[in-house]
């Protein structure tokens, strides 16, 4: 059998066990407080991850965005440069067409200058063969006239010869028969009497 307790001993240990309680409650409040600050903290972090998590979502929606206006940017200037060089094709070949026509131009400008040189040469070259032909046929012309008129004359003097000569040899001829005749001297014919009257 337990001795009794006397008050003192009862109160110390209701005052211990008070404390005991109190200090329990104490540690008890101090835990529920640590617990509420690590669940606000948790709390308070997870929200803070939230923000994080949905600024990181914002910022990679900016970034998206961004980067589709850039891709759009991008493409439209690819389709811009694109269409600048189908024009700057199409004037290139547009400035050569007309190079190339000019060139063509003048390419036939001199050959027609070439042409007209040459024909021009060559209707001096047959004008002047005309007109040395004509010079040859006139010399020629005029050596025929001149041999005929040499033959001509030449005939003529052959001819006067001839005739002087044949009129010597007549002459020759009635001198030997007048010569051979009776009653003429030295050539002369003496008329006789009888002839006379």
């Amino acid at each position: 059998m337990e001795p009794a307790k006397g008050p003192e001993l009862v109160s110390v240990h209701d005052d211990t066990v008070s404390n005991a309680r109190a200090t329990e409650a104490i540690a008890t409040r101090h835990t529920e407080d640590i617990v509420e600050i690590v669940r606000l903290e948790r709390e308070q972090m997870a929200n803070e991850r939230a923000e994080l998590a949905a600024e990181r979502e914002r910022m990679m929606e900016e970034f998206r965005q961004e980067r589709a206006r850039l891709d759009e940017e991008r493409q439209a200037r690819i389709t811009e440069l694109e269409t600048d060089l189908v024009q700057v094709k199409a004037d290139r070949r547009e400035r050569e067409r007309l190079e190339d026509t000019e060139r063509q131009d003048f390419i036939r400008a001199q050959l027609n200058d070439v042409v007209n040189i040459v024909q021009g040469q060559w209707d001096e070259c047959t004008r002047k063969k005309e007109l040395m032909d004509e010079r040859q046929n006139e010399k020629v012309n005029r050596r025929v006239e001149k041999d005929a008129l040499i033959c001509n004359l030449y005939d003529m003097v052959t001819r006067i010869i001839e005739d002087r000569e044949a009129e010597r040899i007549r002459r020759e001829e009635e001198r030997i028969a007048a010569e051979s005749r009776p009653g003429t001297l030295t050539g002369r014919r003496f008329v006789c009497c009888s002839e006379i009257g």
